[in-house]
């Protein structure tokens, strides 16, 4: 690429530098304020009209970011073939490509030119770590005065390295955001139901008993236990066994409400939580729960899968949320006494 022409005086690409400074150090701007004022810069320090991030995926160009002028519809998303587009030439060279009159050049060959009538340009490859993301481009439909010069090359190259840098670095900090709040939900989370562990039943326990206090609404809790599970792993195995814990788990999660948390709490027993139901409604949950897995059959109906279960619920004011955990408990315990297989409901307050 050829630059012609006087340079600006140097106080000029100063002048861009600071502005520049002044868009990136914005730091309660949005990611997409500050590329857009970015582009906007571009078009006031190149004398262009249009000014577009590309992302580039031969044969494919995607806008990303764009500012253009009135009458001008460009959108995040608009995709084109590369090769229509002036950028097909910087990919190509990879480098900048710059011309202030394409009609007066070999350019008006282009496909571009035929396409979009497009008269000056300005475009630099855009790298994100390292690798080719696509291009920063500037454009008119109308003629530029002048040539563009080296320091006209400085500031389009100073605008992509910060966008190249900022792109990466938004990039990694969402990988890690992402990597962060997997590793939290499996501290929390039962590898083999993916229901909520002790842990995570703790945390949904406390926020449970505020919200309870706060909306005033009252919370019911079901404590499951499968009957006889240890005759389960003895006869059948611990892989058969994790196959029941499983199924059960299903089960418990199929019959509650998105509102509705449960979890694994020990090797076969489960707890639900249901903010904002009363305790005629949970048990209804309950006994579904209990007949649903009743159905279960393991190894050719040889053995069937029961429940105790034990239900209980809390007024806001009367009682805190642990202390429900502990009736259910005791709930659950009669359940056993009773034979097993049995819903044990707490009897309501009076």
């Amino acid at each position: 690429m050829q630059f012609s022409g006087p340079e600006r005086e140097r106080t000029s690409g100063e002048v861009v530098i600071h502005q520049l400074y002044e868009i990136t150090s914005d730091f309660e701007a949005g990611f997409d304020q500050q590329v857009e004022a970015v582009l906007q810069l571009g078009r006031e320090t190149f004398d262009l009209d249009i000014g577009i991030v590309a992302q580039i995926e031969p044969p494919n160009y995607e806008v990303r970011w764009a500012v253009s002028p009135p009458g001008v519809e460009l959108s995040r998303g608009d995709r084109f073939k590369l090769a229509n587009t002036y950028c097909s030439m910087v990919v190509d060279a990879e480098g900048p490509v710059g011309f202030a009159h394409a009609a007066e050049s070999d350019v008006v060959r282009h496909p571009a030119y035929g396409a979009f009538r497009l008269e000056a340009y300005f475009g630099v490859p855009l790298y994100v770590n390292r690798r080719r993301f696509g291009t920063l481009n500037f454009s008119s439909a109308q003629p530029r005065a002048r040539q563009f010069t080296g320091v006209d090359l400085d500031c389009i190259r100073l605008m992509a390295t910060w966008l190249g840098t900022e792109i990466h670095r938004r990039r990694v900090e969402g990988e890690l955001a992402k990597t962060r709040l997997h590793l939290e939900r499996l501290v929390r989370t039962d590898p083999l139901t993916e229901l909520l562990n002790r842990r995570g039943m703790r945390e949904a326990i406390e926020g449970h008993s505020r919200r309870s206090e706060r909306d005033g609404l009252p919370v019911s809790a079901i404590l499951i236990d499968i009957d006889d599970f240890k005759k389960v792993n003895d006869t059948l195995g611990h892989s058969m066994g994790d196959e029941v814990i499983r199924s059960v788990a299903e089960h418990v999660r199929a019959s509650l409400r998105p509102a509705d948390v449960a979890g694994r709490i020990g090797g076969d027993e489960f707890v639900a939580l249901l903010p904002g139901t009363t305790l005629s409604d949970a048990s209804i949950v309950a006994s579904r729960i209990s007949q649903a897995v009743g159905e279960l059959t393991v190894q050719d109906d040889d053995l069937g899968v029961t429940l105790s279960i034990g239900v209980a619920s809390v007024k806001p004011g009367t009682s805190s949320v642990t202390d429900l955990l502990t009736r259910t408990e005791m709930l659950l315990r009669d359940s056993k006494q009773a034979g097993k297989n049995t819903v044990t409901v707490e009897a309501a307050a009076s």
